[in-house]
């Protein structure tokens, strides 16, 4: 298990996650009545900061005792974006506006020595 957490600090909305048709097989199913699952989205071209919190904080890297955070694509619909931590921290990516100019579903994963990983994901909308 992880012993850090990742999440979309800026630039990102939620919707409700809707399933295309698929000739009528069945398709995500909700286990509790009344909470869809949504999913987060991002404008085409907008701006998008991602921050890997240890112990529910942003750490400068000079806190992380020597076990940086690395970051890799692991899911894009065209050519991946320039991955660049803030200097100072690995434990902030920032996506510059127009970065994220490809519509469709991205997902990057976070990793840190002896501290697992974590995946996260969102999608670009047209």
């Amino acid at each position: 298990m992880a012993d850090f957490d990742v999440i979309i600090d800026a630039g990102a909305g939620s919707a409700v996650w809707i399933d295309p048709a698929n000739l009528g097989k069945p398709s995500r199913l909700n286990p509790i009545a009344g909470l869809p699952h949504r999913n987060s989205t991002v404008p085409n071209g907008g701006a998008l900061t991602l921050h890997a919190l240890v112990g529910g904080a942003l750490l400068a890297d000079g806190a992380l005792g020597g076990r940086l955070f690395l970051w890799s694509w692991v899911d894009l619909p065209g050519a991946p974006p320039t991955i660049v931590p803030t200097a100072g921290t690995t434990a902030e990516v920032i996506f510059p506006a127009g970065a994220l100019s490809v519509k469709g579903h991205y997902t990057i994963l976070a990793m840190r020595e002896d501290g697992g990983n974590v995946g996260i994901s969102w999608e670009v909308l047209p």
